[in-house]
C-alpha cells in the first residue's frame, strides 16, 4: 500500500472515515487507530482525537487470520501498463505499440491496492461513518492459553469496543467475512443479555448484517456447526481440523448459544441479513480443500428466505478483495449498503 494511507491498528476498532457533518460528543472518547487519513480524501483528518458521532456506523470485521486493511483490498491493473497492451490499429505506431507489447510480454501489469472501505464505500454510503476491526488470531505461536484467544474473546472485546466508540441510539450495520460472522453474532448474543443499557443498545440498534461466507451450519460430511467452524479454522490457520488447539478456539456450547440465539433476535429487533456465498473452490491450497469450496453453501445459507441468498464469484478469500468498482462482486455488496442505509436514513 502506499505511504500515504491512513494508518490501521491491527487489534481493535479504527475509523477509516468519517461524514464532514459529524458531531462529536462533549467528552471526547479517543480512537487511538485513527491516523494519517490519506491527503487526497475529501475529509481527510490528521493525528487528531475523534469520539462517538450522529452518524450511522458501518463496522467491517474479518476472519481467522485476517486483517483489518488487507482482508478488504483488492488489486487493480495499472491503467498505463494495459494501454501499452493494446496495439494501435495500423501504420508506424502500430508497430511501435507491438514493439512495446512484446518488450514487456513477461512482465505482469503493475497492479495498485484498493482498500475499498475506505476509497470506494464512502462516495456510495457518504453519511455512514465506516469502522475496521482486526483481532490477534495467531493463536498456534505460543500455543496459549488458548482461552484468552478464542472467537468468543474476540466478541467481548468487540462489543466493549462498539459500546465505549458509539453513541446510544446510533444505528450499526456489520459487513462480516468467515468466522467474523460467528464473532458478530456473538456479540449480539452478549448485547441482548447484558443488563447494562448501554451495552444492550448495540443489538437494539444494529440496522443490517452482511455475512459472507461465515458458517451457520453444518453440512454434508460435517454433521454439526462445531465440525464446520473447525474446518474453516483449519483452513485460516493451515491445521488439522481435529487439532485440540482449533476445539479450544471454536468453543462449544457457546458456538452452540450463539446458532440458536441469532434467529430469536433476529425476529425480535427485525434487522435485516444478507447472505453472500462463496461461488469458486480453493485451488493450489495444500491443506486438503484443492477444488472445493471452503464453506458449502448449506453451511453458508441460514436457511431463511429473508437472508436472500446470492454467490460472489470468486473463492473463500478473494469474495471480499474488490479493486474496482465495476467489479460485480463490490456491486452486490455496497448496493446492500446504500439499500440499508437509505432505509435508516428515511426512518
Amino acid at each position: 500500500m502506499s505511504s500515504d494511507r491512513l494508518k490501521v491498528l491491527t487489534t481493535g476498532l479504527s475509523v477509516i472515515y468519517a461524514p464532514a457533518e459529524d458531531e462529536p460528543l462533549a467528552e471526547l472518547v479517543p480512537v487511538p487507530a485513527l491516523r494519517a487519513y490519506p491527503t487526497h480524501h475529501p475529509h481527510h483528518l490528521h493525528e487528531r482525537l475523534t469520539s462517538c458521532v450522529r452518524s450511522k456506523s458501518i463496522v467491517f470485521v474479518h476472519g481467522l487470520r485476517g486483517h483489518p486493511v488487507s482482508t478488504w483490498t483488492g488489486t487493480t491493473p495499472d491503467p498505463e501498463a494495459e494501454s501499452v497492451r493494446s496495439p494501435s490499429p495500423s501504420g508506424a505506431e502500430a508497430q511501435k505499440r507491438k514493439n512495446k507489447l512484446f518488450s514487456r510480454s513477461k512482465k505482469p501489469a503493475p497492479a495498485s491496492e484498493v482498500f475499498w472501505p475506505q476509497e470506494f464505500l464512502p462516495s456510495d454510503c457518504p453519511k455512514a461513518r465506516i469502522l475496521t476491526w482486526g483481532y490477534d488470531t495467531n493463536i498456534v505461536k505460543n500455543y496459549g492459553p488458548v482461552d484468552q484467544n478464542n472467537i468468543f474473546a474476540h466478541a467481548r472485546n468487540l462489543l466493549a469496543a462498539l459500546e465505549r466508540h458509539r453513541r446510544v441510539g446510533q444505528p450499526v450495520m456489520f459487513v462480516a467475512h468467515s468466522l467474523g460472522g460467528i464473532i458478530v453474532k456473538e456479540v449480539l448474543r452478549r448485547s441482548a443479555d447484558s443488563e447494562e443499557a448501554s451495552f444492550k443498545d448495540i443489538v437494539q440498534c444494529t440496522a443490517s448484517i452482511i455475512f459472507l461466507s461465515t458458517p451457520h451450519r453444518g453440512s454434508a460430511g460435517f454433521a454439526g456447526l462445531a465440525d464446520m467452524v473447525r474446518r474453516v479454522a483449519g483452513f485460516a490457520l493451515r491445521m488439522d481440523s481435529n487439532d485440540k488447539i482449533l476445539t479450544a478456539l471454536v468453543g462449544g456450547s457457546e458456538l452452540e448459544l450463539g446458532r440458536e440465539s441469532f434467529p430469536k433476535l433476529w425476529r425480535q429487533h427485525e434487522f435485516a441479513v444478507k447472505t453472500f456465498q462463496e461461488a469458486r473452490a480453493m485451488s493450489g491450497v495444500n491443506v486438503g480443500l484443492a477444488n472445493e469450496r471452503v464453506v458449502p453453501p448449506e453451511s453458508s445459507s441460514l436457511d431463511d428466505p429473508r437472508e436472500n441468498a446470492e454467490s460472489i464469484d470468486a473463492n473463500h478469500i478473494t469474495m471480499c478483495k474488490f479493486g474496482s468498482r465495476d467489479e460485480n462482486g463490490y456491486q452486490q455488496v455496497s448496493g446492500e449498503l446504500k439499500k440499508r442505509m437509505n432505509g435508516i436514513v428515511n426512518r
